[in-house]
């Protein structure tokens, strides 16, 4: 777990670095207070009286865990190939409204702002491509046709920008009279509001375009629809120089989710690998938990991609915590496995591992199931579904730890002791 959570400071997400931090320290404090703390409570325990079903329950469970079950591998091995296909359909640039409760007052007031003109705002910076000055009465009459064409993108709500303010100024009839410069220096005085300043540099060569991007029923990501304004503006005979705004926040915190994805998972993964090669000393066991861990991200995020769920910021270290339970017990059954038999690639060896670990492995699924389970009654969707996220890797890493990593890791040995049987 501490692997889990420490591996996050390596990605490029502020707030995921923050709980790799908060999750490493809070793990190394829970193993100090397991074995300094708890042993004294411990010795002071009495032996628990068990009850007669409990016992044949646990020798019911103990003998299905000590046999081969290819068809349970089949199973996982397809539920894994169709949560592949399901990360096509992944969504890791989810709408500002996601991040809220359906009916509570802010996701009702964003929604209701939303579709008045846009809730998420985006600027953009432009200068005209030629570097001419924009306080002309031609530069006025082009900024209106940009302004225009902004406005009938369909992710555009409201907009607003110099030609909207000065356009005000020219509704007095002596308005006629005025350059357009000596409107913008009138608009800069105080009692107007300082405003012109608030819209164009004072060398009257770039000027700010002011956004409200629609958020609801966006079909597209944030970066593409940035792109495609860019080339209206970029069509208008202008450049964009600068972007910012939360909207385009958004667009950023987006990109460093899906590449922390990647990294996060993959060094982990990388990571986990050699540990198991230095505990096994067997390449077949190594590669059988480098399978078996790819299993567990890749079903828990193309499942949710299947229930429509967003992966945000939050919710996208949920794999790290879990490959760091399913590499936990694989390394417990290794090292079992290996004290079991001497050689961690017989299946004797493997389904007396399993059959004495699959309590502690149920466990430790139980007890997380029940921590996690707590986020499921939090008011902030995203907390929610980092709480299911975590249960259903961790249920998918034990799974994968005691059906798939046991089976690859045998299967060589199963397979000559096969032929050899057929030989005699």
């Amino acid at each position: 777990m501490f692997l889990g959570f420490i591996s996050l400071l390596f990605v490029r997400s502020t707030p995921m670095r923050h709980l790799g931090i908060a999750g490493a320290i809070g793990a190394t404090m829970a193993f100090a207070a397991a074995y300094a703390i708890y042993p004294w409570f411990l010795a002071l325990a009495t032996a628990p009286r068990s009850a007669g079903w409990t016992k044949n329950l646990a020798s019911a469970l103990r003998a299905f865990f000590a046999e081969r079950h290819g068809l349970i591998v089949a199973g996982l091995a397809v539920f894994t190939v169709v949560g592949a296909i399901g990360l096509l359909r992944l969504n890791t640039d989810p709408d500002l409204p996601s991040y809220f409760k359906k009916g509570g007052d802010i996701r009702t007031g964003l929604d209701f702002v939303d579709k008045t003109g846009g809730s998420s705002p985006l600027k953009l910076v432009v200068e005209d491509k030629q570097r001419a000055p924009l306080n002309t009465k031609e530069a006025y009459k082009r900024l209106w046709t940009l302004q225009e064409s902004l406005e009938k993108d369909p992710a555009v709500g409201n907009v607003a920008s110099l030609p909207v303010v000065l356009s005000e100024a020219k509704r007095p009839w002596y308005s006629i009279f005025f350059s357009t410069e000596k409107e913008i220096k009138i608009l800069d005085e105080p009692k107007h509001g300082e405003i012109s300043s608030q819209l164009i540099t004072a060398d009257r060569n770039r000027t700010l375009y002011l956004l409200r991007m629609k958020e609801t029923g966006r079909k597209t990501s944030r970066s593409k629809v940035i792109e495609r304004l860019k080339t209206i503006v970029q069509r208008e005979g202008f450049r964009t120089v600068l972007v910012g705004g939360s909207y385009s926040l958004l667009d950023q915190m987006a990109r460093l989710v899906s590449s922390s994805i990647i990294s996060g998972v993959l060094l982990l993964i990388g990571i986990f690998v050699v540990m198991g090669y230095a505990f096994s000393r067997s390449l077949r066991v190594a590669a059988a938990m480098l399978v078996s861990l790819i299993v567990i991200p890749v079903v828990v995020r193309g499942y949710i991609a299947y229930l429509g769920m967003p992966l945000d910021f939050i919710t996208a270290s949920a794999a790290n915590l879990d490959l760091g339970m399913g590499v936990d017990a694989m390394i417990y059954l290794t090292m079992f496995a290996r004290r079991a038999a001497g050689a961690a690639d017989s299946w004797p060896a493997w389904s007396k591992a399993c059959s004495h670990l699959w309590q502690p492995i149920g466990t430790s699924l139980l007890v997380i199931g029940c921590g996690f389970g707590i986020f499921l009654l939090s008011n902030f969707p995203p907390t929610q579904r980092f709480g299911l996220f975590v249960i259903f890797g961790s249920a998918t890493a034990a799974a994968a730890a005691l059906f798939i990593f046991p089976w690859l890791a045998s299967i060589s040995r199963r397979t000559r002791t096969l032929d050899h049987a057929r030989a005699a």
